[in-house]
């Protein structure tokens, strides 16, 4: 059995190893872009897919400093054009990590319709779908030195995943623990349940999708525009393994 600890500060995931590993009460969310394999798909010169390399970088740095520096979360890892994520403070407050989680959905919607595609026209087309839920979590970073793996354990990173593949672009699903703990008003923008079930059970999962996911008030502070930022990053050269 791993060994573990709780953890009262944001989680320093380079000092993770199989020997230190973190048990926390946190909520996971996935933010992928969809859309993107149709649009690499049409890139047909080297110069078109140069530009397509470019507009992933941008979108995946953003989502991170999303996450990190607008809200107190984590970034565990990215997943070719989806991230993952993990908010486990304040410890334990269940309501209030599921406010911040919605929180940063709301953000990272927002800075892909009104941040990125202003700085990036060529992502014009593209959207995010975004995928919650919440329960206890293993966080642990494992495998060879400089060759480690951020990963979170749990049925609601799974969930997380599951209910981001439900939704369609512009979209945020949230799973049913998260809408109970939401306060009323935040709750009320949830208008949309998809119901669906497991693969191999009789289980029936459920996913509320938050109504319009860019601007609904749930997000307490508007994301500062970073249009400029992200032209800068833009010029910068982008190494083709990234």
């Amino acid at each position: 059995m791993l060994a573990h600890s709780s953890a009262n500060t944001l989680i320093d995931l380079d000092s993770l190893s199989i020997w230190n590993n973190k048990r926390v009460l946190g909520a996971s969310i996935f933010s992928d872009v969809t859309g993107f394999t149709g649009y690499i798909d049409s890139a047909k010169t080297d110069d078109e897919k140069k530009k397509a390399l470019k507009v992933l970088h941008i979108i995946r740095k953003e989502m991170a400093t999303v996450l990190k520096c607008d809200f107190n979360g984590l970034r565990i890892q990215f997943q070719g054009d989806r991230v993952q994520g993990l908010f486990h403070l304040p410890k334990n407050e269940e309501q209030d990590i599921a406010v911040e989680a919605v929180r940063a959905a709301v953000g990272l919607q927002s800075s892909m319709e009104h941040t990125v595609k202003a700085a990036m026209p060529d992502a014009k087309n593209l959207q995010l779908a975004v995928g919650i839920d919440l329960d206890t979590t293993l966080v642990s970073n494992l495998g060879a030195r400089a060759h480690r793996d951020r990963i979170c354990l749990g049925e609601s990173v799974e969930n997380a995943a599951a209910n981001e593949e439900r939704c369609s672009g512009g979209q945020i699903g949230i799973s049913e623990r998260i809408y109970k703990v939401l306060p009323q008003a935040a709750a009320l923008y949830c208008i949309k349940m998809i119901c669906s079930r497991s693969p191999g059970t009789s289980e029936t999962r459920h996913t509320r999708i938050v109504a319009e996911a860019t601007n609904t008030t749930i997000a307490a502070s508007p994301i500062d525009s970073k249009a400029e930022h992200i032209k800068e990053v833009a010029r910068q050269k982008i190494d083709s393994t990234i």
